[in-house]
């Protein structure tokens, strides 16, 4: 009696018409989202160290040059390629040495 009564004043109806599931996130956000991070600083020629090897941020490939010392944001994602986020720009990499 306790159990159908308290059912009965807080207990929601179940709308089984509508699906909980959301649409599925693209490939490339989630080989972005499950990435590592690290801080890193340009050098003078507008490369990044990083894991003993040298990288250069390019766009439509075409080399992006920054002023030495510029703080970036290097993303290894999941699929080992490396994203240069400088300057609230997202630049992908290619390893020179």
């Amino acid at each position: 009696m306790y159990i159908t009564k308290h059912n009965g004043q807080f207990a929601l109806h179940a709308n089984l018409s509508t699906s909980v599931f959301g649409p599925q996130p693209k490939r490339e956000f989630i080989n972005q989202t499950l990435a590592i991070l690290s801080s890193r600083k340009t050098d003078n020629g507008c490369g990044i160290n990083f894991q003993n090897k040298y990288y250069q941020p390019y766009k439509d490939n075409k080399i992006v040059t920054f002023k030495s010392k510029t703080k970036c944001l290097v993303i290894q994602c999941f699929d080992k390629q490396l994203v240069a986020s400088i300057e609230n720009r997202n630049l992908w990499t290619k390893r020179v040495k």
